[in-house]
């Protein structure tokens, strides 16, 4: 039993520090596009839908920092989650976006 490597909680944990960085052949999303799609309250059907093959990625600002690849549905909930919405603007981190600019 010697031979088996256990793994301490801070030793798990740096081993999956790098896990949210695949490469989508399709690239990631802008915050804007994340913004309309949540507008529009299509997004569950977005997270629902979701295909690695068939679509983008969300911008690596808007995943979790500790998330996992392929586990789409938790980093994109997460990335929905970012968006919150004021009475004249959305924000998404530090950016502001203006309502004004996504109305049809």
């Amino acid at each position: 039993m010697s031979h088996i490597k256990t793994l301490k909680g801070g030793d798990f944990i740096k081993n999956l520090k790098g896990g949210n960085n695949f490469k989508n052949i399709n690239g990631n999303m802008s915050q804007e596009t994340m913004i309309k799609i949540k507008i529009s309250n299509k997004d569950r059907e977005f997270i629902s839908n979701f295909r690695v093959s068939n679509h983008m990625c969300p911008p690596k600002s808007m995943k979790p920092k500790m998330g996992m690849c392929f586990y789409c549905e938790d980093c994109l909930r997460h990335a929905f989650g970012m968006i919150k919405e004021y009475k004249k603007y959305y924000k998404v981190g530090k950016n502001k976006y203006k309502k004004e600019d996504f109305k049809k």
